[in-house]
């Protein structure tokens, strides 16, 4: 599986967990036949283990743990808890700082659609000139109220990606923003790469995914909309 390192589940979450940051310095990770206890026990301390995991209000119990299924009766309705295919993003893009690493523990996958996407933008660079990946690195796309540039590179001369096109659109319509022509030309043509070039896979009962949110992007296929997928999710920053 391209830039997917495959683990099988150990007991001994602190060795676990020191394989999983090796890898995810690099390549994404997936736990096969992860044993999570029925209050997800397992999945919580192996996420204290990784870094500090993010506590929001809509978790479960104001916690860490977020249930990703179909819901349309949220106060707040997301995406993520809809049917619908979600292009490749990033988790929490608008945001200033956006969590180092997602965890996704699939419970019960879908029946049938509902493949994961990954992409990482090593895989895709060549696709585009000097002049756009400049551009890219500028701080010109906005993320609801503030703009930001789409890459950066690290210390390491590593890409760092940020990037949610619904976000963008719901800047430029909604917020009445204006960008340049040369960067919505841009990221249609982001959108094409990824879409073209995007690895797809499908998350089994018990597998538990591990990526970095700012070296990846991740998405999903649709799936039927009385499906009752659930995978559960933590966000986190790395100590």
């Amino acid at each position: 599986m391209k830039n997917i390192k495959i683990l099988e589940f150990n007991n001994d979450l602190v060795f676990l967990a020191k394989e999983i940051k090796n890898i995810i310095e690099n390549d994404a990770c997936l736990i096969k036949n992860f044993k999570n206890s029925i209050n997800d026990k397992e999945f919580s301390e192996l996420a204290h283990l990784l870094g500090s995991p993010l506590k929001e209000e809509r978790n479960i119990d104001n916690d860490i743990i977020y249930r990703v299924e179909i819901n349309k009766n949220l106060d707040t309705p997301t995406y993520a808890n809809t049917e619908y295919e979600f292009w490749c993003h990033t988790d929490c893009a608008e945001m200033n700082y956006p969590p180092d690493v997602v965890m996704l523990y699939c419970e019960k996958p879908s029946s049938q659609g509902g493949e994961s996407y990954l992409i990482k933008f090593d895989d895709i660079k060549n696709f585009f000139s000097d002049m756009e990946l400049f551009y890219l690195t500028q701080k010109a796309f906005p993320f609801k109220d503030q703009f930001y540039s789409i890459l950066e590179i690290d210390e390491k001369d590593n890409f760092l990606f940020r990037y949610n096109r619904l976000t963008i659109d719901f800047s430029l319509d909604l917020l009445e923003i204006e960008i340049e022509k040369r960067y919505i030309d841009l990221i249609g043509k982001l959108d094409s790469v990824m879409n073209e070039n995007k690895f797809s896979f499908k998350l089994e009962k018990n597998d538990c995914f591990i990526f970095n949110n700012k070296k990846f992007l991740h998405g999903r296929n649709s799936f039927p909309e009385n499906d009752t997928r659930l995978l559960k999710r933590i966000r986190l920053d790395f100590l």
